[in-house]
């Protein structure tokens, strides 16, 4: 089962969450922070473990990949919280710190 979020940070600014779950045990996660740049969503960072690890990978305003950190799994509400808190510097933070 797969289950969609989104809850809007400011205006153009979305949190999304994508979570996979099989027997009731969630497998996959992505937590998104997008912006809006025109008429596209440009993902700015994103929190994963589709590659079988927790993760962050951080993009620039255009979409471009940055780098990619080990992040411990968060729920979704941490994430959106993060985000709200520091939208304005969160690509020059040390997310995996936080």
């Amino acid at each position: 089962m797969l289950k969609i979020k989104r809850v809007l940070i400011a205006q153009g600014e979305i949190a999304e969450s994508w979570e996979y779950y099989k027997n009731e045990h969630l497998k996959y996660y992505i937590y998104a922070y997008k912006i809006l740049k025109g008429r596209k969503w440009n993902t700015l960072i994103r929190w994963d473990n589709l590659n079988g690890m927790d993760h962050v990978d951080i993009y620039d305003e255009n979409g471009n990949f940055m780098e990619s950190k080990e992040f411990p799994r968060r729920e979704f509400e941490d994430i959106v919280k993060i985000v709200s808190t520091f939208r304005k510097n969160i690509i020059a933070m040390d997310l995996s710190n936080l």
